[in-house]
């Protein structure tokens, strides 16, 4: 899985968790660690599932793009069968 979103009408409705569902018993069954790059918005759904952060953060800043501000990505690990089962 390389990119996940959900349109923000249909946030909060478990859509990212179906999502995920198939991937997580996956390397829950293979006994793998999984890692992702989470936004301030998934963060929430990410914890819930079991990731925790690594203590790292990803800063990107576009001002020098003409946008504004920066963004704080979290980098965060899932050890097998952490979280809610699904």
């Amino acid at each position: 899985m390389n990119i996940l979103a959900v349109v923000p009408a249909y946030q909060r409705l478990g859509l990212g968790a179906a999502l995920l569902a198939p991937v997580l018993k996956i390397a829950d069954k293979e006994g793998r660690k999984t890692f992702i790059e989470a936004s301030q918005a998934g963060e929430k759904l990410y914890r819930r599932l079991g990731w925790e952060e690594t203590g790292d953060t990803i800063s990107l800043d576009f001002t020098e793009y003409g946008a504004e501000g920066k963004v704080d990505i979290l980098l965060m690990m899932r050890e097998p069968g952490a979280g809610i089962t699904l």
